[in-house]
């Protein structure tokens, strides 16, 4: 089997299990693809369709999460609009087949929650594909490839994103950073145009997803570390294309500003209010270790990620110190909002985005444990119980035996590999966090008082 197919077969097995997962869990069938934080980025599109004025946003009825109902408000939506973007096709479908269906062409009826939910994995398989390449082009072998996507997918929090809630950010932004490795690889390989023109656009719609993510500019920049000195890299890009890139990007971007301009007078409008970074004072511990939400503690495999890091620095030193450094940057920023556990979520789903770049550190740690019998099998041993555990998890979350904002250490360790529903005190045992407080950043974690005041029973 060439290249080429290796890499569309393998792409398309990883495609299919997340397709697989999110049938037997159904979640589809209930209705909530469009809730919570989806209902801002998706406003966009029926707001267009049936209120030209675009003052109608999106609510979940207070008494029935499932169901959806529009409301009239002169505050911009919170979230820009490159998810409306990508689902731009999922949407004209589902306009188009609300009728013969059976359903009300309204923005909000089943077909647009199924249309929304399965789009993802057409863009999926694009972005796995992607990555296949990135894997090839640093020399990764296919047993270390296999091992790795199962390992990318089955042992971490993406399994649960490319799955259940597929409507969020996190399941675009893995596929579209997979995107931008790629064909920044591409461009320093063959500077060719095209390839220069799709990072720009790339970036453009990251961009436009979730502007913070706007330090993935960095990242064509450090892949050129893998070719050229730096001084020699930054040769390499003439201030022409700089401005060819910058005017993509701003494209992208000039569709938001229209709708700011337009319809609420101002260029550019600081849509999250009081919400913002505390930059002296960043939750990194938190962010990863943390009871409630730590990175490291719900998926674990992070830590081969990061520990691989090394390894890939031995192959690769320029760009692998140029990454690392990255990885180190994103998590700064990430862990410096002033909601570091990123509300109702399984795991850390903010560290999906770096997924792709973190995956150069997995396959660099499983070369090396691939080398020999006698670090393969360990390797293979270990692998396996990270993805049983991480299964265990996801389907604890699913049950509602993880708490999504509220756990603390004795909530952990009372569910711990356990499969039974939660025990009656298990509620009390919840250290619920205080948004009005930590977007002042007083709310206090871990608790002054210990733990053990959650502690029922002990």
């Amino acid at each position: 089997m060439t290249p080429k197919r290796l890499q569309i077969t393998l792409a398309l097995l990883l495609t299919l299990i997340s397709l697989m997962s999110t049938l037997s869990v159904q979640r589809w069938k209930t209705r909530t693809a469009i809730e919570w934080d989806v209902t801002l980025y998706y406003s966009y599109l029926p707001m267009g369709f049936f209120h030209q004025e675009y003052k109608a946003l999106l609510w979940n009825h207070e008494e029935d999460r499932t169901q959806l109902g529009y409301y009239f408000d002169t505050i911009p939506p919170k979230m820009t609009m490159g998810m409306s973007v990508v689902w731009f096709p999922a949407y004209i479908t589902a306009q188009m087949l609300t009728k013969p269906l059976g359903y009300k062409a309204d923005g909000i009826s089943p077909p647009y929650h199924l249309a929304i939910h399965f789009s993802l994995f057409l863009y999926l398989f694009w972005g796995w594909w992607a990555l296949q390449r990135v894997w090839d082009s640093f020399g990764f072998s296919l047993p270390v490839k296999i091992t790795g996507a199962a390992l990318l997918l089955l042992g971490t929090n993406l399994l649960y994103y490319t799955s259940d809630e597929t409507a969020l950010t996190h399941g675009m932004n893995f596929i579209l950073v997979a995107l931008l490795l790629d064909q920044s690889i591409r461009w320093w390989e063959r500077k060719n145009k095209r390839c220069f023109n799709a990072i720009a656009a790339i970036l453009g719609l990251i961009i436009l997803i979730r502007p913070v993510n706007g330090i993935f500019i960095l990242l064509p920049f450090i892949v050129g570390l893998r070719y050229y000195s730096f001084k020699d890299m930054l040769r390499q890009v003439p201030p022409a294309l700089i401005v060819r890139a910058a005017i993509i990007i701003f494209l992208f971007f000039l569709p938001q500003m229209l709708f700011w301009k337009i319809f609420h007078g101002k260029w550019f409008i600081y849509s999250y209010g009081e919400e913002g970074f505390f930059w002296t004072n960043p939750q990194i511990f938190n962010g990863l270790f943390s009871y409630r939400k730590g990175w490291l503690i719900y998926t674990p495999l992070g830590i081969f990620m990061l520990i691989g890091l090394w390894f890939f620095i031995q192959r690769h030193r320029r760009i692998g110190i140029g990454i690392s450094l990255f990885c180190l940057l994103f998590i700064y920023v990430a862990f410096s909002w002033w909601c570091w556990w990123y509300g109702g979520s399984f795991g850390q789903r903010v560290m999906i985005d770096l997924y792709p770049v973190l995956s150069l550190g997995l396959l660099s740690l499983l070369s090396w444990g691939f080398t020999n019998l006698k670090r393969a099998i360990p390797s293979i041993v270990i692998a396996s119980f990270l993805v049983c555990y991480n299964a265990l998890l996801t389907f604890q979350y699913r049950d509602g035996l993880i708490h999504y904002d509220g756990m603390s250490k004795c909530s952990y360790n009372l569910h711990f590999m356990q499969w039974k529903a939660p025990q009656q005190y298990w509620w009390h045992t919840l250290y619920l966090p205080d948004y009005d407080a930590a977007i002042k950043r007083q709310d206090v974690y871990p608790p002054k008082e210990g733990w053990n005041e959650f502690c029922w029973g002990d």
